[in-house]
């Protein structure tokens, strides 16, 4: 029998020890985002080169070439997560926000706190969730050259990445172009006064939470919270997809967009007839709207030296009447 592969299939380049080694670091942190892969109900399935693909299917999957013959035959690509996901037709929604930073300005400064992440370049300033604290160990994705004079659509394209750290400098970048005190004009027609978690009414029947936000309980004790490490109540991060079935409201928190789980939970909960991304992180951008997110509610600085000293002296609660305010869009 003829060897061969049908469809749907992305070839990774696993042909020597280290290759092999990154692969499977890859798929270690796509799982840790969400990403079913393999066995029969993975979003992406797992197929080795060496082996006979006897169905047709639509389900997109990787291929993997475990020899440098069936890497060039394949023209397999390096064992990169984001590149693997976005080859495999994801990471649309990463790709469109990188790609909405259009206009030509400079970088001033990146600064990466302990808790925010904060990029100005002229008038305009955003901030994102830093990483989680000890995930990755001390470290650098500073380029030789430093930050400063880049182009913020290059720091925007950081949001491109499987890279925690990376995408929350380009996330900060994405929100200092569309978080902005004077919005654009395309921005306009969206802005509601009142919207996010303040913005469900009590008790908060059918509403399901991804991620703490756990002084929403006292005003929505009906929620119910979704998180990785579940307490008493809340629904474990593996038990979503069920919960979603019976939600109406599904609140996602922003951090999502850095640690790069935001897709695939919005591919798992396409049921829900209202979707918001709520947290300072939220990009203030209408093409969330393209992705199935109904409602985004973030944080536009109003005062950017008060936001880098809140940042750099380990702050948290950055939503201070001083320092930022809200900014709520809906689709309609």
């Amino acid at each position: 029998m003829n060897k061969h592969v049908l469809n749907n299939l992305v070839a990774i380049d696993c042909s020597d020890d280290q290759k092999s080694a990154d692969f499977d670091t890859a798929l270690t942190r796509l799982r840790s985002q969400g990403w079913t892969i393999g066995g029969p109900d993975g979003r992406l399935r797992l197929i080795d080169a060496g082996e006979a693909v006897l169905e047709a299917t639509d389900r997109p999957g990787l291929l993997i070439c475990r020899s440098q013959a069936d890497a060039d035959r394949h023209q397999a690509i390096s064992p990169s997560g984001f590149e693997m996901v976005r080859a495999s037709g994801y990471g649309r929604l990463e790709a469109d926000l990188a790609a909405s930073v259009t206009k030509v300005y400079a970088v001033d400064k990146v600064l990466v706190g302990l808790n925010w992440t904060l990029v100005r370049a002229g008038d305009l300033c955003g901030i994102a969730r830093s990483p989680a604290r000890g995930t990755e160990g001390a470290r650098t994705i500073r380029p030789p050259e430093g930050f400063v004079g880049k182009p913020l659509s290059e720091l925007a394209t950081r949001l491109c990445s499987d890279d925690p750290l990376s995408r929350s400098v380009g996330l900060a970048a994405i929100n200092a172009y569309w978080n902005r005190p004077d919005p654009l004009d395309i921005v306009k027609p969206y802005i509601r006064p009142r919207g996010g978690l303040g913005g469900i009414e009590p008790p908060g029947d059918g509403v399901v939470i991804i991620g703490g936000f756990r002084g929403a309980q006292k005003r929505l004790p009906k929620a119910r919270i979704v998180e990785r490490e579940p307490k008493p109540g809340d629904i474990p991060a593996e038990e979503a997809p069920q919960a979603y079935r019976q939600a109406k409201t599904l609140a996602i928190t922003a951090q999502t967009l850095m640690n790069a789980s935001l897709e695939p939970i919005l591919q798992e909960s396409r049921s829900v007839p209202h979707r918001m991304l709520v947290g300072p992180s939220s990009p203030a951008c209408p093409i969330l709207f393209d992705h199935g997110i109904e409602e985004t509610s973030g944080a536009v600085i109003i005062d950017p030296d008060a936001a880098e000293a809140f940042i750099i002296e380990t702050g948290t609660m950055i939503m201070l009447d001083h320092i930022a305010r809200p900014r709520c869009l809906r689709r309609s």
